[in-house]
């Protein structure tokens, strides 16, 4: 789901995204279930794992945001 005034361009979306209103994805992969809050920016190849969380208003440019199962593995 995408939110209003949501944009996302250049983007890899996995099943159960959730993208908030507001929020920019751009060149970022984002895993099955994450959650973009509203107002989120994400771009330059950022990295959502599966079952994610952003708070509304994140700011991520290169980044990896592992998922909750997998912080093990960072």
């Amino acid at each position: 789901m995408v939110g209003a005034d949501a944009v996302v361009t250049d983007s890899v979306l996995m099943d159960d995204v959730r993208i908030g209103s507001g929020a920019v994805v751009d060149r970022s992969i984002l895993g099955t279930a994450a959650h973009v809050g509203d107002g989120c920016r994400l771009g330059d190849l950022s990295v959502i794992g599966p079952g994610a969380d952003l708070p509304a208003g994140s700011r991520l440019d290169s980044t990896l945001v592992p998922g909750p199962d997998e912080w093990e593995l960072v």
